[in-house]
């Protein structure tokens, strides 16, 4: 006996994560105001420079010897430096420089190394040393940096150099009061000296050697703590304070006392003048002397707000009260670098958000190609907040970053729409068919966008300064992806399910105009499509060998390019800077007045 069982269909409604967002437009929008939010909060507390600055992992030790021969400071100084260092640990190669009268050693850390500490080590350990020669100077340690000064001030004028150098100290001391500015440094200027000068006869008169004075100004010239004492209530620290400073402490020093109470003081038999170290350094501004007061932003400092705050007390306060003949003049602004590069950028990037938008309308439904231009913004707002979480700052490489990332998340967003249009001309419900187009081209978009991720990750393990600098690119280059990824999954479906079906006829003039245009345009796309499109691809498939041929030949082509010169290589191409730098070089031994 033949049975029949007629069943009835069960339509049962969507579930996931995408069938939700994608029929709840509170909770679509709600994940997007977050994400522009979160941006947007972000942004006000992102550092922003004009270069990232970032460490070298390199230390340099220089110590100058005044008068001496490279190869006396070659074996004085430079061996026993070396030798002392290269054992340390995290070192990778040591570097030295013996020039007349100066030993400078680098010495390359391994990139992992914790700088201040490696920085502690070395200086630890050239301070072990006790055969230098008793000509040259204490030695200098400095942790090598792309540090900058973001603003230099020229403080010049015709007046005596003691009178320009406090000037540019008081200077320094006020900008380091403001609540904007931590990092003030005065340069260009000669170190402080006191010089004594005695003549034979007088050492002779009275029986000393230049031995006796100096110990004797030595002895003089000292603070010395004296332990402490302990009282009932507290523990009291003594400490004697005869460290001399000036000329006139200098003079006092006694040198010989007689029992009938007469003395011999410093003053009275030598020449002590408080003057400044016989070096040949020389700063000049519109042809006056001149020093530098350097502007330093800290890492947790703006460039901007540092600049503002700099120009304003200058304009205020600095420049109503110089002494007459001083001037003041602010050189190498990097606030204004800074503007500069974030202002064309930023115009580049506008551009190119309205050159997707342009070729988008033209292919597309425009108010698609609308919603697809504010997920492309979306995805840039919300990796400000990656960046603030991983502590980067918005500088000229992130902001190429963000142009770049331009022309590659809008892959994601196109795909989802062109699905869900695809759908909704079908016939397809609004919310139906943004839950089927995602759904179709759900696993293959969530796999191309990780594998542009997969990409960039090994951006992220370039050793070096050079890593240092260009890590902005793959993490911000990622956080776009994602964020974009998201957005295309759970927000943009809610947008276009609200798009026009089949049956829309455009009813205004603007809608009209962009109807006519998509047609033109599909039509041009149909023939090419339907002509030389087909013929090349029969020709390819016809034709198998050809077609790996013309490949090999292209690939061949394209390598032998480079080693052909045709296509040359470099490592960073040379941009025209803001100052022209002129150097001359003179023969060893040269005076400075002849220079």
């Amino acid at each position: 006996m033949e049975r029949k069982i007629i069943g009835s269909e069960t339509h049962t409604e969507p579930s996931g994560p995408i069938a939700y967002m994608a029929g709840n437009s509170v909770a679509a929008n709600l994940l997007m105001w977050t994400i522009i939010a979160a941006g947007l909060v972000s942004l006000t507390g992102l550092e922003r420079e004009a270069w990232p600055t970032v460490p070298f992992y390199h230390v340099e030790v220089s110590m100058p010897y005044p008068g001496a021969t490279p190869e006396e400071v070659e074996e004085s100084i430079v061996a026993k430096i070396e030798d002392q260092v290269s054992g340390l640990d995290d070192v990778k190669a040591v570097k030295s420089v013996a020039a007349p009268g100066m030993a400078s050693v680098r010495i390359q850390m391994d990139s992992r190394t914790d700088m201040a500490r490696a920085l502690d080590d070395i200086e630890s350990a050239v301070n072990r040393i006790e055969s230098f020669p008793a000509g040259a100077d204490r030695p200098q340690f400095r942790e090598m940096t792309n540090r900058q000064s973001m603003m230099r001030l020229i403080v010049y004028g015709e007046v005596p150099e003691r009178a320009l150098k406090e000037l540019a100290y008081q200077i320094e001391d006020d900008l380091t009061t403001l609540p904007s500015v931590s990092q003030v440094e005065v340069s260009g200027v000669r170190q402080y000296e006191i010089s004594i000068e005695v003549p034979l006869h007088r050492l002779r008169a009275l029986g000393l050697t230049l031995p006796d004075i100096a110990n004797t100004i030595r002895r003089s010239s000292l603070d010395l703590s004296a332990g402490s004492l302990d009282t009932r209530e507290s523990q009291v620290r003594v400490r004697t304070l005869g460290q001399n400073y000036d000329q006139q402490d200098f003079e006092e020093i006694v040198l010989l006392s007689n029992s009938d109470g007469t003395v011999v003081r410093l003053g009275d038999i030598a020449e002590v003048r408080d003057g400044f170290q016989d070096t040949d350094l020389m700063v000049r501004h519109q042809n006056q002397p001149a020093v530098f007061v350097e502007v330093y932003r800290a890492d947790d400092e703006q460039v901007m707000d540092v600049a503002t705050t700099v120009r304003e007390h200058l304009a205020n306060e600095v420049i109503p009260a110089l002494p007459d003949g001083v001037g003041i003049t602010i050189w190498n602004d990097e606030s204004q670098a800074y503007e500069e590069r974030a202002d064309l950028l930023l115009k580049n990037g506008i551009l190119g958000l309205l050159l997707v938008l342009i070729a988008l309308s033209v292919f597309l439904e425009i108010r698609l190609a609308l919603w697809v231009a504010v997920g492309l913004a979306v995805s840039g707002i919300g990796a400000l907040a990656v960046m603030l979480v991983l502590d980067y700052a918005i500088n000229t490489i992130s902001l190429f970053s963000f142009v770049l990332a331009i022309g590659i998340v809008v892959d994601d967003a196109i795909v989802v729409a062109e699905h869900i249009q695809y759908e909704r001309k079908r016939g397809t419900p609004g919310v139906a068919a943004a839950i089927r187009g995602v759904r179709r081209i759900k696993v293959p978009l969530t796999f191309a966008v990780l594998t542009s991720v997969v990409a960039f990750v090994p951006l992220l393990f370039i050793p070096g300064g050079v890593g240092e600098i260009w890590l902005a690119l793959p993490v911000i280059m990622i956080a776009v992806l994602l964020v974009s990824l998201i957005e295309s999954l759970l927000v943009l479906p809610n947008h276009l399910s609200h798009l026009h079906g089949p049956e829309w006829v455009p009813t205004n003039a603007f809608d009209r105009f962009f109807t006519r245009l998509q047609g033109r345009v599909d039509v041009l796309l149909n023939r090419f499509v339907q002509g030389p499109l087909n013929r090349a691809l029969q020709f390819a498939t016809d034709q198998p060998m050809v077609t790996m041929a013309g490949a090999v030949g292209m690939l061949i082509l394209s390598i032998s390019l480079l080693p052909a010169g045709i296509v040359p290589t470099t490592l960073a191409d040379a941009v025209e800077g803001d100052f022209a730098t002129v150097t001359l070089d003179m023969p060893d031994g040269t005076t400075a007045s002849r220079t």
